[in-house]
């Protein structure tokens, strides 16, 4: 049996007698190197297996020592089925050989310290490669907010995001070496946080007020700012609406929209996919401009602008789950070969207003073996002239939808 102990800063004094008799009876003490230290009068006449960044080296030798007979406990920090190395460990010797016992976990700590419930918070970990950027919904969207980070440089990083982002927070809480002999708790204004030099051992709890978010797709052209002369370079909402539900978007897509104009389908795909990027590229610098402008009005965080021409400026994205062509009639052929080499392409829209696009697209599709769906939609408004109303045709596009 493996025994897989959490471990606070209190050391062996934290433990309960169940977890401290496995500790007095193991063959073998697996741990990092503070956990260790935690336990050093456990370790004499045992071996010890220190755990690294090599976690495969560290399973292999667990993995020796078992299948010795020898009695391993592994320790890890509060709940090792919290963000720990349980999960990792259960996975590879199976639950019937392993066996979980925690101790608080840093983040129950935390709370109770500043004596707030955390049924409702949302916890987020920048342990490892995470970044903060990828959660700004998360913390848009809640009143309490629990970080778990990596290292002392990470409170600042968080708290410039912040402000960067403009939100404002209640309390910014940091808690270092909670339950140990040098525990320390912070309330911080967020420009204070800068000022601080932190323990290495840190999590982060904000106190916000929370921000509903409502959003439909196909907003109209009004809501978003755009080139007055230029007046084609928005997609028309209803249009857009339809592009944007061919998409087949997922919370975490990946989306190219090339030849971008406003931005208006770039904005819209990212407040969709919120945990996703969505790449506006435009090759016309004043329009670009008006992008950004229009990101700053949305807050969607998740779009990138993109100045530059297709195909040329794609080979430098990531691969896109869902492409959106909204320019590039010219060079269509080329766009649409950049697009189809990448793996993970799911969806391709493209609209046209110039029927020779059009037929270009849909003919080259067909010519590598695809069945493109082809549509002509004709946009009317109901409107008034003098005394009676008609149908006004106010949009002509053709669409192109291509699921692979």
């Amino acid at each position: 049996m493996i025994y897989i102990i959490g471990i606070g800063e209190d050391g062996i004094d934290g433990l309960l007698p169940y977890a401290r008799s496995k500790l007095q009876e193991s063959d073998v003490i697996v741990g990092g190197k503070r956990h260790l230290e935690l336990v050093r009068e456990f370790i004499h006449l045992k071996d010890v297996i220190t755990i690294g960044s090599d976690l495969e080296a560290v399973l292999k030798l667990v993995e020796e020592k078992f299948k010795m007979g020898k009695k391993v406990v592994v320790l890890n920090s509060g709940d090792p089925l919290f963000f720990g190395f349980a999960k990792r460990l259960i996975e590879h010797f199976g639950k019937d050989n392993c066996q979980v016992i925690p101790t608080l976990s840093s983040v129950q700590l935390a709370f109770s310290k500043i004596k707030e419930s955390w049924d409702d918070a949302k916890i987020i970990s920048i342990h490892t490669r995470a970044k903060i950027q990828d959660y700004i919904w998360d913390i848009l969207e809640n009143e309490k907010i629990a970080i778990l980070t990596s290292g002392k440089e990470d409170p600042k990083i968080v708290a410039e995001f912040l402000a960067n982002n403009n939100i404002v927070v209640k309390n910014f809480f940091v808690f270092e070496n909670l339950g140990g002999k040098s525990e320390r708790i912070l309330n911080l204004k967020i420009d204070e946080v800068k000022n601080y030099d932190f323990s290495m051992l840190n999590i982060i709890v904000i106190i916000k007020d929370k921000i509903s978010r409502k959003f439909n797709f196909g907003l109209p052209e009004e809501s978003f700012k755009y080139h007055t002369v230029k007046r084609g370079i928005i997609t028309k909402a209803e249009l857009r609406a339809i592009a944007i539900s061919k998409l087949s978007l997922k919370e975490d897509s990946v989306v190219w929209d090339i030849g971008s104009g406003s931005g208006s389908v770039a904005i819209e795909c990212a407040l969709l996919s919120r945990k996703g990027k969505v790449y506006a590229i435009e090759k016309n610098e004043d329009l670009v401009e008006i992008i950004r402008s229009n990101k700053l009005k949305f807050g969607a965080y998740n779009l990138e602008i993109v100045l530059g021409e297709a195909p040329d400026i794609l080979r430098k994205l990531e691969d896109p789950d869902s492409i959106f062509i909204g320019g590039g009639g010219r060079n269509i052929e080329e766009i649409l070969s950049e697009c189809l080499s990448r793996e993970k392409l799911k969806n391709i829209v493209a609209t046209f207003i110039v029927p020779s696009h059009f037929v270009r697209c849909y003919e080259f599709l067909k010519s590598k073996g695809y069945s493109p769906n082809a549509f002509f939609f004709n946009f009317m408004k109901l409107k008034d002239i003098g005394g009676y109303e008609k149908f006004d045709s106010y949009a002509e596009t053709f669409l192109i939808h291509l699921s692979l």
